[in-house]
């Protein structure tokens, strides 16, 4: 994709849900998307969209959970690429929920992107199995830690895992930790 192409990112995570950590994550990851290509637009999937708008009026946010494949769909089929994580998110009964969106937006031909995910615990057969299936098809696999990668690699994918640092590390100095706290 050239600079002249629009691009259209999704960013599903545990946002919304107004957990500081979660919310310095997406605060984050959305600096550093923007650092390298200011005229992208986001479409953050929620677990409260008018939380998210609040905190990030910029954004696109939008429902995904208790919503129906159809219609997430909708929005999936608009992107130029799903980013999926950072945080904690890979781990037995809950990584079954992410990596069905990321398996839809992939038969949707929008490629995947993990961003500094936390794995684990993962144990589950049936979350090992849509680890090994969805990332294994995703165009980068990224994990914010050592034991991260071990617990992707124990579950069975077998492809390059690339370590990086937790995408809150990367949070510049501001007061935008406050709006996070009172909110």
């Amino acid at each position: 994709m050239d600079g002249t192409d629009s691009l259209t990112v999704g960013v599903p995570g545990s946002y919304g849900g107004r957990n500081v950590g979660d919310e310095a994550i997406l605060t984050a990851l959305l600096d550093r998307l923007r650092a390298g290509r200011p005229d992208a637009r986001f479409v953050v999937f929620s677990r409260d969209p008018r939380h998210t708008r609040s905190v990030h009026p910029d954004v696109e946010a939008v429902a995904w959970e208790g919503v129906c494949r159809e219609d997430v769909s909708e929005h999936l089929r608009r992107l130029s690429v799903l980013v999926l994580g950072g945080g904690g998110i890979l781990y037995d009964t809950e990584a079954r929920r992410y990596l069905r969106m990321a398996r839809t937006a992939q038969n949707l031909g929008v490629p995947v992107f993990t961003y500094a995910v936390g794995a684990g615990p993962l144990t589950d057969e049936t979350d090992c199995a849509w680890v090994r299936t969805v990332l294994s098809d995703a165009i980068e696999v990224t994990v914010r830690d050592e034991e991260s990668k071990l617990v992707l690699e124990e579950a069975g994918l077998t492809r390059p895992i690339s370590v990086t640092a937790d995408p809150a590390l990367l949070l510049e100095p501001g007061d935008r930790g406050t709006a996070l706290l009172r909110a």
